[in-house]
């Protein structure tokens, strides 16, 4: 490899190959440097949710193709309510699916794009373990081991996609804002387990929530969010607990014939994590390394891509021609887009995040959607950031609201879990 590129990517899972195939495609040269020495490594704790946010870059990338020949499937949400299913399919956007496929299909799939896209290098093997400065302290490179010896690497960007446990974050003194989420996520994939309507449906019920997954392959992801004491009882007994709380499900799946044929995989603490600065001179954060959600809301893998897509389209201009006062403007562009898009989101889902229970305007929203097709018909589409959020103030959904009665909690609670003390809310957020 050389040792001067225009742009380094430190991280080769879904954000960082999809920067360095938009900016590769713009001319320039890409080092995407990957500390895993695997070309088939991927990323085991995720949902693998792609959701219809995305799709459009989904599509400038080439990976629908790419995804759909590999086996992964269209999908729609379902969510149940007490006045019945949210269906997303038929009342969205009818140009707006998502995609599920599992990430050891994926993670390879959008890394092989990568490599074969002209100005790009996978390095595999090449682990960042620092920032390197020019004279003027501003951020040219980093510092990767690679080969058991450290090197530096200069470009005119780099770019963070290192995940959750960014390296290149600190290094840049970009701090994450941890809000804490009273639920842990489990889950197992699953053969002989249907899944009606769109591929993914959830039950929300208080304090926990249920779902099921279809993926490729035949299989099911079946995942549960389950506040603290019930973790105790999962880890005591996993699948016989599982199978007993999806049989108290209403409309529960049918998991007679059901074969797990994966362990289960998850955590017990997994904070939401909110940088207030995503860009340096010279650097910017993508992925999962800028922003971490509740993994409740299957966002992750979408916005790791769309966020991508932001952040090649700021800086491939400046980039082309070498404009360093124009780099830098096209970062803090990058910033205000990745804040105006996702923060409001976020705030939402650091706040529920904390809660036992959805919180009134969402359990009136979800439930008048279940039980009204029309007011279903403009929610879902904002929804999917395919309608600006002022298409749903209609007087028709404003009166649908105003008489819905989904918002009672006693409907929302299950007998099991109802009563159980675990209603009240946790602390609001630490610095890391």
């Amino acid at each position: 490899m050389s040792d001067d590129y225009d742009v380094i990517v430190a991280g080769g899972s879904l954000a960082g190959c999809a920067v360095a195939i938009l900016l590769g495609r713009r001319g320039l040269r890409v080092a995407v440097l990957e500390s895993h020495r695997d070309p088939a490594f991927y990323k085991r704790a995720c949902t693998h949710l792609i959701q219809p946010t995305a799709l459009p870059t989904v599509r400038r990338l080439g990976l629908d193709t790419a995804i759909e020949a590999a086996g992964g499937v269209r999908m729609y949400t379902s969510m149940w309510t007490p006045a019945g299913w949210a269906n997303e399919r038929g009342a969205g956007h009818p140009d707006r699916h998502g995609y599920t496929v599992r990430r050891s299909v994926l993670d390879p799939l959008i890394r092989k794009i990568a490599a074969a896209t002209p100005g790009v290098e996978l390095v595999l093997g090449a682990k960042v373990v620092g920032l390197h400065r020019d004279g003027n302290g501003r951020i040219g490179g980093v510092v990767a081991r690679i080969d058991d010896a450290e090197t530096t690497v200069r470009a005119r960007l780099v770019v963070g996609a290192d995940g959750a446990s960014s390296r290149v974050a600190p290094e840049a003194g970009l701090r994450a804002v941890s809000s804490p989420n009273r639920r842990s996520c489990y889950f197992a994939y699953f053969r002989n387990v249907p899944v009606e309507e769109g591929n993914f449906r959830v039950w929300l019920r208080p304090p926990d929530a249920l779902g099921l997954i279809g993926a490729d392959d035949g299989l099911t992801l079946i995942s549960m969010l389950l506040d603290a004491p019930h973790v105790r009882e999962f880890l005591a007994d996993k699948e016989n607990y599982l199978r007993r709380r999806f049989a108290d499900v209403p409309d529960p799946p049918d998991l007679s014939a059901a074969v797990r044929v994966s362990e289960f995989i998850g955590a017990r603490d997994k904070p939401n994590l909110t940088r207030r600065r995503i860009v340096r001179p010279g650097l910017a954060l993508v992925g999962d390394a800028a922003l971490v959600a509740d993994p409740l809301r299957g966002v992750g893998c979408g916005w790791a891509l769309e966020g991508a897509e932001w952040l090649a389209d700021a800086t491939a201009d400046a980039l082309t021609v070498g404009d360093t006062d124009g780099l830098d403007a096209a970062l803090r562009r990058y910033q205000r887009q990745h804040r105006r898009a996702l923060w409001p989101q976020q705030f939402l889902f650091n706040r529920n995040a904390r809660l036992a229970i959805p919180p009134w305007g969402f359990r009136k929203v979800i439930s008048t959607m279940a039980s009204d097709p029309q007011v279903a018909e403009l929610f879902w589409p904002v929804v999917q950031r395919a309608a600006p959020a002022s298409s749903i103030l209609t007087p028709h959904v404003l009166t649908a609201l105003r008489r819905s009665s989904g918002a009672n909690r006693d409907a929302w609670y299950h007998p099991r879990t109802a009563g159980s003390g675990a209603t009240g809310e946790l602390p609001r957020r630490a610095e890391q």
